[in-house]
């Protein structure tokens, strides 16, 4: 298959500016509740038009976009989701909520493992670090079988565990050969 094949032309994207919502910047609870609301306010207008979500992120709490892939799932919104520049580490489960998914051409998705973070220092006992450990993996392997859903079988559990495990970057024409992207502006 040729380059021209994969790519959607950019003419045939319909964009209204009216029903569009930005998420720029991390994943944290002030951008989630202001962008959850934007959604919510627009689907009440009209629940059968869709709604772009434009991402310029580099990730975040990985349970914050569980909870927001999850909300337009069950909330059946018709989105369409835009990654422009990056949409790296957990955003991307942000940018997978679209039902049509769409990036820029110099768009670059970064992959890898999971992280905890700390705000300030604390002390873990042993029993308290197992714990962390498994909650990490159990994360992850959520954040795996979402990403996996969402492609073909050109990427595999395997192949994403090892890119996670290598932090991989991949840029719009991967993404859109593994089905992440389903065409390129």
């Amino acid at each position: 298959m040729t380059k021209k094949k994969l790519k959607k032309k950019s003419s045939e994207i319909k964009f209204d500016p009216e029903r569009s919502v930005e998420w720029r910047g991390p994943v944290d609870h002030e951008e989630y509740g202001e962008v959850r609301n934007e959604i919510m306010d627009l689907h009440k207008e009209n629940s059968e038009q869709s709604i772009d979500l434009f991402i310029t992120s580099p990730g975040g709490s990985v349970t914050l976009c569980f909870a927001f892939y999850d909300f337009i799932q069950w909330a059946e919104i018709p989105l369409h989701t835009y990654a422009l520049g990056h949409a790296d580490s957990a955003s991307l489960i942000l940018f997978l909520s679209g039902q049509k998914r769409f990036s820029g051409a110099n768009t670059f998705f970064i992959v890898h493992d999971l992280i905890q973070s700390y705000t300030e220092a604390i002390d873990l006992p042993l029993k308290k670090m197992r714990h962390e450990l498994q909650s990490l993996e159990l994360l992850q392997d959520q954040y795996i079988k979402i990403v996996l859903k969402h492609s073909n079988k050109k990427l595999d559990k395997t192949k994403l565990s090892i890119m996670m495990r290598e932090e991989t970057i991949v840029n719009a024409e991967q993404a859109l050969e593994w089905g992440w992207v389903h065409g390129i502006l």
